[in-house]
């Protein structure tokens, strides 16, 4: 899957703070609305999550994606 220059990729990790490599979220909105979806993960797993955080990263530029000027 290509990212395209300006998405925002919500990456989850452990307590431990291990990167959850299949569990990776891909948002072309705003930045509130992606945070707003790694907050609702984390919130819907009930009494044993196995996410404990999350990060936002926005993909700047991709040389990849022929959209990218």
């Amino acid at each position: 899957m290509m990212i395209s220059t300006g998405d925002y990729i919500i990456q989850y990790y452990t307590a431990k703070g291990s990167k959850l490599k299949e569990l990776k979220e891909f948002h072309s909105g705003g930045l509130m609305e992606a945070k707003e979806m790694g907050e609702e993960t984390i919130e819907s797993q009930g009494a044993n999550p196995m996410v404990h955080s999350f990060s936002v990263d926005l993909r700047v530029f991709n040389s990849l994606d022929p959209n990218k000027f």
